[in-house]
């Protein structure tokens, strides 16, 4: 998998990108690995969660080696200044629905934004119109992928909560 690299690219860079360099992005990744969707199984996680939301609209999961960084960022192997692990990616939209960033998840559950424009997955529920429904949140990022993406998940808010009690 090759990521167009930023490190010859103004510092800048990222404000520019736009949602279809994303999507063009996000289309060059790796479809995951067998361990990494065998991973997402034995975690309960529903096989149509790899490939389509809860309104049925195509929502693929993809794989690439990034690195962690501090404040729940990441950054793709070519700008890496670290170590490098594999991890799921995923699609991050905004209030409107538009793609606005994508999100890398570890393993253990550990999640991280590539560009930090969303505070939250699921944002294009949140003002949606609903008569008899909830909007749901969910404990953790595969909670969130095996209600194919149904509701929101809140990084950090369970810490968040148990730190308040």
């Amino acid at each position: 998998m090759i990521v167009p690299s930023s490190k010859d690219a103004p510092t800048n860079r990222y404000f520019s990108i736009e949602p279809e360099e994303i999507a063009d992005i996000f289309t060059m990744l790796d479809k995951p690995s067998e361990a990494q969707t065998e991973l997402l199984m034995s975690l309960a996680v529903d096989p149509s969660a790899l490939s389509k939301d809860w309104l049925g609209n195509e929502a693929t999961i993809r794989s690439a080696n990034v690195e962690f960084l501090p404040g729940n960022r990441f950054e793709f192997e070519p700008d890496a200044h670290g170590d490098t692990l594999p991890a799921i990616i995923i699609e991050a939209k905004n209030e409107a629905g538009d793609l606005c960033d994508l999100v890398a998840i570890r393993s253990d559950g550990t999640w991280a934004l590539w560009l930090g424009r969303v505070a939250l997955l699921g944002l294009e529920q949140v003002n949606a119109p609903r008569i008899t429904e909830h909007l749901i949140v969910h404990d953790t990022i595969f909670d969130y992928l095996n209600a194919l993406r149904k509701g929101i998940f809140i990084g950090g808010l369970k810490d968040l909560m148990q730190r308040e009690r």
